[in-house]
């Protein structure tokens, strides 16, 4: 047979090779990449507006063509001006802007209604950075990008806003870079319009906050649209109920229960003129609130990324074997929050399920408030938006901590914490905290001979509360593995590490002694993707910690206390 025949078939062999691998493997970072991009266009069909863009760098004074490089310097505004004819407002859903086209090179521009600073380290997955926008409409200022958030494709909600004849908008803001350029070139900006259609579910259903007659969910639709929650009891079986949301982005909805409703089945349906989408029927089962029984799961640094997200489905279908009552996330959602684009594809479609059918509390990391995280996340505060909260089910009181604030000993959250702590008369605490007090983890060890501020408040305010106030555990992340320490009671409770939640796991620190005084103390699991369950009854409180083979790797059993 020729070489080169046999060349080819040798070839082939390795492509079918390889796509199998694919194939067993799923998507490549780089098409689940192109997956965000897509995204960002929330399903719509999309054209091209024809749009005179024009540029001005002193104030809006003056207006030219687009220079051919800018200054970097947060002082230096530049304010792109687009002026764009529109023959019948009623068939434009939304508009978006981007750097170049949708599918241009590896870093494409973008913007973020934040500094550089916020959206991440390196490239920031753009070039250039448009930081600090403002966007006008018209004169006006339009929904659509949330504080803190970088978008690759600016999105801009245009209800009520766009005229007949010619429309103006406006961006402005400084530009940004790394590595000490003092100057970046601009691409070409274009103008994406939508059409009318369907308004997809794009983010969501997600289960927040309830009570023994109500219960909240979040969801994001891809074009402005009403969206409706239709819930039916089950048991007791009962009328159907249901809520609509004003015409938005993003969706916040409380529907009524009749009280001792504890089964029941919701769909959610978005309407935009006469398409729908809809998500659902979901099945769920709330604990009331003198329930016998409780489970929560709980783990945190799910990172967002594409290494987690080869592990993400194994964490989801674990917790849910657990049959959870409630799921508590311990922070670092995503990789970086603030990047809007990655938020369906890389978390929130893998955990869909878990989402929509476990109500979901959070206790963030410090890079977890954004805008999209506070849209979508609803805690039991009295604002829903509020990341410190609390609720107690029958013999158990959960209390989240938004560490990252001030919470020495004088301040208002400490405070607060004691006096929920002093007024709890339930028979198990489980506080939640990102920042640990004791951790022998890497992130956690002391820099230049002190620890982080979160972290030494956590150590000197929380813990000792809990202690006193005799909780049975305190679960946080940051580090990026599992361990449990048990401290002196003066000092607090049982600490557990549960951030094994997707992200690389890190070794534990060389100066894990030093770092943490009761390292003698842990049950350290250096490199195991795991998670956490607590089981809560009247008579004892069982957590368990699991790897992603649903093996036991720890437990504990917490009496009542006294």
């Amino acid at each position: 047979m020729p070489r080169c025949i046999l060349l080819l078939a040798a070839l082939f062999t390795l492509s079918s090779a390889m796509t199998a691998v694919q194939a067993q493997h799923g998507p490549t970072a780089d098409q689940l990449e192109a997956r965000c991009a897509e995204g960002s266009f929330g399903g719509a069909k999309t054209e091209t507006l024809p749009a005179k863009w024009e540029f001005s760098s002193d104030g809006g004074k003056t207006f030219g063509p687009m220079p051919a490089a800018f200054g970097v310097n947060p002082k230096q505004i530049l304010t792109a001006r687009a002026t764009f004819p529109v023959n019948d407002p009623a068939a434009v859903a939304a508009l978006w802007v981007i750097f170049d086209e949708p599918k241009g090179g590896k870093t494409p521009g973008a913007f973020a209604t934040c500094g550089h600073e916020n959206v991440g380290d390196g490239e920031c997955g753009a070039s250039p950075l448009w930081t600090h926008v403002v966007v006008t409409l018209n004169g006006k200022t339009p929904q659509g990008p949330l504080p803190g958030m970088m978008y690759h494709a600016l999105p801009v909600q245009t209800t009520g806003l766009l005229t007949k004849g010619d429309n103006t908008l406006t961006i402005s803001g400084p530009l940004s870079a790394l590595g000490g350029i003092t100057q970046v070139a601009l691409k070409p900006l274009q103008l994406i319009a939508a059409v009318p259609g369907k308004a997809v579910i794009r983010s969501g259903p997600i289960l927040g906050h309830f009570g023994d007659d109500f219960f909240s969910v979040t969801c994001r639709t891809g074009l402005p649209a009403a969206v409706t929650v239709t819930a039916t009891p089950v048991e007791p079986a009962g009328a159907a109920s249901s809520a609509t949301s004003p015409v938005d982005l993003y969706h916040r909805l409380k529907v009524t229960l009749p009280k001792g409703t504890r089964k029941f089945t919701y769909t959610v349906i978005s309407k935009l003129g006469d398409m729908i989408d809809s998500k659902g029927p979901f099945t769920v089962s709330l604990p009331a609130s003198d329930a016998k029984t409780l489970r929560v799961v709980t783990y945190g640094n799910s990172r967002g990324n594409y290494y987690s997200w080869t592990k993400a489905s194994l964490y989801a279908d674990g917790m849910l074997k657990c049959k959870p009552d409630i799921f508590v996330h311990l922070g670092q959602v995503m990789e970086f929050a603030s990047w809007d684009f990655q938020w369906d594809v890389f978390y929130l479609d893998k955990f869909a399920q878990l989402m929509a059918t476990v109500p979901t509390y959070l206790a963030p990391d410090g890079g977890d408030h954004t805008g999209l995280t506070l849209k979508l996340f609803s805690t039991p505060a009295a604002d829903e938006q509020n990341l410190t909260w609390t609720q107690a089910f029958g013999p158990v009181r959960l209390i989240g901590i938004d560490g990252i604030w001030d919470w020495s000993a004088a301040s208002a959250n400490a405070k607060w914490l004691e006096r929920v702590l002093k007024d709890s008369r339930e028979k198990y605490i489980l506080a939640f905290n990102h920042f640990p007090g004791y951790s022998t983890g890497q992130q956690s060890r002391p820099r230049g001979g002190s620890m982080w501020t979160p972290l030494q408040q956590c150590r000197d305010t929380i813990c000792p509360l809990l202690g006193k106030y005799k909780a049975a555990a305190i679960v946080s992340a940051f580090d990026y593995h599992y361990e449990r320490v048990e401290p002196t009671p003066d000092k607090g409770v049982t600490s557990i590490i549960a951030g094994a939640g997707g992200a690389k796991t890190y070794r534990q620190s060389n100066r894990a002694s030093a770092n943490n005084p009761f390292a003698k103390t842990s049950v350290f699991r250096e490199h195991t993707p795991s998670f956490v369950c607590f089981e809560i009854s009247d008579k004892e409180c069982v957590m368990k910690a699991y790897n992603l083979a649903g093996k036991v790797i720890d437990e504990k059993t917490f009496a009542p206390r006294q």
